[in-house]
């Protein structure tokens, strides 16, 4: 599994709070479902603080990379704040 989290402003366009939101690109076969959400979420809990707990777990076809093979987080911060 690869994953990508960033913190999106939330409720967007105004100032309030960030959530975490967390892209995950699992294994071919595997479906992201509410028991792996749980699954996910409680290992994060245990591992950090409630605060790291993502508030979306989203299943996606691939983490975007540079062409050094580096993840692209800026990229998709920007296209979920809807700053295109």
């Amino acid at each position: 599994m690869e994953s990508l989290v960033i913190g999106q402003t939330w409720p967007p366009g105004e100032i309030g709070d960030v959530r975490v939101v967390l892209f995950v690109k699992l294994r071919e076969g595997l479906v992201l479902d509410d028991e792996l959400i749980a699954r996910i979420k409680n290992q994060i809990r245990i591992s950090t603080t409630p605060r790291h707990v993502p508030a979306k777990v989203v299943q996606v076809p691939d983490i975007p990379r540079t062409k050094s093979n580096k993840i692209v987080e800026l990229a998709v911060r920007t296209w979920c704040t809807g700053n295109r």
